[in-house]
């Protein structure tokens, strides 16, 4: 069990979940966690994701940050101090996941069918260390009920991502349902909202329709976001490959469209008999490089949104329960 105190102190853990896979889970804990940490919060991220997807969109995948959740085994496991990597970027820090966390369910069965009860062990581990952040961000797997269990009973609020598509959406339902589940060991755990994921920016009526099948869903459980993440396959693309946020990667497109423009304008002078810093111009075509998708700046706005609206939930939640 958690003490009154320890409950208290997680009042801003957020699971970040759906029990179908492919919706954007890992890209709402990153994008909003990057977010977060560049208006100044104090953020977490944590990946329960065996596969580790967290260090991809987050660029320290294969790096020594990446212990392959074993830093969170051990903590849960074997009582160890629970260690994020610091300052994956500015105020931002996370605990790896990875193969380990395969193990770390093996574990959390074996403690069980000895008669012990492991429920807890992540929320007492989070409880020692929640006072240093803001906002608490766990990334989930869709299906590893063990892992969920954990991630449940820490949290405050569940944050649901969902796709337009019927599977996606019929997800919610068994969302539900482990909510439900875990109130006898958390009774403060609530949905905060959903947000759809994934979806054509152009697609108004399919929106609203999609928004209030998931209302429909849900019930007056939780809110459905306005903001939407829209279907921007190139810039995810190019945001993973280059292990950035979206907010990262639309100011560096932002950045190379300046470039682009200042290039065309030196070619322009040059092809008009014009004095033209010939240095300046070789360096503007190896800074070049690639080119960024401009749809970035769109879905960065998305997650801006999001973000606010989020907080502004959060907020909001908690002035009602000091009433």
């Amino acid at each position: 069990m958690l003490t009154a105190t320890e409950r208290a102190t997680l009042k801003r853990v957020l699971v970040v979940s759906n029990k179908k896979g492919g919706v954007g889970k890992t890209s709402c804990t990153s994008n909003v966690g990057g977010v977060l940490a560049q208006a100044g919060y104090r953020v977490l991220g944590m990946d329960l994701d065996p596969q580790g997807h967290l260090g991809v969109e987050l660029g320290y995948k294969g790096t020594e940050i990446d212990d392959g959740g074993a830093g969170l085994f051990q903590s849960l496991i074997l009582g160890q101090e629970l260690k994020p990597a610091k300052n994956v970027r500015p105020g931002f820090d996370v605990i790896p996941g990875g193969p380990q966390t395969s193990h770390l369910v093996d574990s959390l069965l074996g403690k069980a069918m000895r008669g012990e009860d492991p429920s807890y062990l992540l929320a007492k581990k989070l409880a020692e260390i929640a006072g240093n952040y803001d906002v608490i961000l766990i990334d989930c797997p869709p299906g590893e009920n063990h892992l969920l269990t954990q991630a449940f009973v820490a949290a405050r609020w569940v944050l649901i991502p969902t796709a337009p598509d019927n599977g996606s959406i019929n997800g919610l339902v068994e969302l539900a349902q482990k909510v439900i589940a875990t109130r006898p060991l958390n009774p403060t755990i609530m949905p905060l909202g959903a947000v759809l994921f994934a979806i054509d920016s152009r697609a108004v009526a399919m929106k609203a329709r999609k928004a209030e099948q998931i209302r429909t869903v849900m019930g007056d459980v939780a809110p459905v976001f306005t903001s939407v993440i829209r279907y921007s396959q190139t810039a995810g693309v190019d945001a993973r490959d280059r292990g950035q946020l979206i907010i990262e990667l639309a100011a560096d497109a932002e950045q190379q469209k300046a470039q682009r423009i200042n290039w065309a304008r030196m070619l322009k002078a040059r092809k008009a008999g014009e004095d033209v810093d010939e240095t300046t111009l070789e360096e503007d075509v190896k800074k070049k490089g690639p080119r960024i998708s401009e749809s970035a700046a769109g879905l960065a706005n998305d997650y801006l949104s999001l973000t606010g609206e989020i907080i502004h939930a959060l907020a909001e939640n908690e002035k009602e329960q000091v009433k």
